[in-house]
């Protein structure tokens, strides 16, 4: 009898739904919370009728203080504390006259898990732009990113990768990742910012340029300082790609660089000239 009420072994229950389209079929399914804060109910929808229905949780049973089993279409479940964070698995079993049909759904309690590393530069000029990441944390709906003063690119609200730009003041990029119960655990790594302080201050004409760019001390476009020197430079769009560098020093008065072979746009230059590494944006036009 089993093999004509139900010859593709569907449970029983597939054959127990009366729908206005002939030979459609409507299987239970768990209805639920996908996170749970504090407690919720779970209860198995389209449940036939006249047949034994029961429940376990299957999965993560000591993350709750309700119990982990029952008889019926409802489950309530209740999390043991406010600092639990992990995955469960609640089974319903319906027990049928030919086999029983088990359905099940996996769901999330309490706050994300802790954020793990995060990737990015360590050591950056002012004005880079860089971008940031961690991994995906399990139950996080968001990400709160903060950052050293000056810097911007970060908030609430946010996915698990940001592009910032940087500012003058070295310190730590923070992530927490969120949900709707709580925060996560942070994870912060710490970025050593090269803004030279103790360089001195440069002028850069033209800029806009389109050929060329020339470099001198600050009031000094005759460039007349004889330990004014630029010992090399490497030029980087705004994601970070180095476009052309020079490890050579450079001679003459004003001190000169060729950007015509670059594309019109914004782009970062680094300097190295005695004291340190000058980092500043540049504008090529045409």
């Amino acid at each position: 009898m089993c093999s004509y009420l139900d010859p593709n072994n569907e449970g029983i229950v597939a054959i127990n739904t009366i729908t206005s389209t002939p030979g459609s079929k409507i299987f239970p399914s768990v209805n639920g919370p996908d996170l749970v804060c504090s407690s919720s109910t779970f209860t198995l929808q389209n449940a036939p009728l006249d047949l034994s229905v029961s429940w376990s949780i299957i999965q993560g049973a000591s993350l709750l203080s309700s119990p982990s089993s029952g008889t019926g279409k409802s489950a309530n479940v209740s999390i043991s504390n406010t600092s639990v964070s992990g995955e469960i698995k609640i089974r319903f079993t319906v027990s049928g006259l030919c086999n029983s049909k088990t359905y099940d759904k996996t769901f999330r309690v309490g706050k994300p898990s802790g954020a793990g590393s995060i990737s990015g530069g360590t050591y950056v000029y002012t004005y880079s732009i860089i971008t940031y990441s961690v991994q995906a944390v399990p139950g996080a709906t968001s990400y709160n990113w903060q950052l050293p003063s000056g810097w911007t690119g970060g908030g609430n609200g946010l996915g698990n990768s940001i592009t910032v730009t940087v500012g003058p003041s070295s310190g730590n990029v923070t992530v927490i990742p969120v949900n709707s119960c709580a925060s996560g655990q942070s994870s912060s790594l710490y970025v050593t910012v090269n803004n030279c302080q103790n360089c001195r201050e440069i002028e850069i004409s033209p800029n806009p340029a389109s050929e060329s760019i020339s470099i001198f001390p600050k009031n000094n476009k005759f460039d007349v300082d004889e330990n004014f020197e630029i010992h090399g430079y490497s030029i980087f769009d705004l994601n970070g790609k180095l476009l052309k560098n020079s490890n050579q020093k450079i001679v003459g008065s004003p001190k000169r660089i060729d950007v015509k072979d670059l594309p019109k746009g914004v782009y970062i230059i680094h300097l190295a000239i005695n004291e340190g590494v000058i980092s500043r944006k540049i504008l090529v036009d045409r």
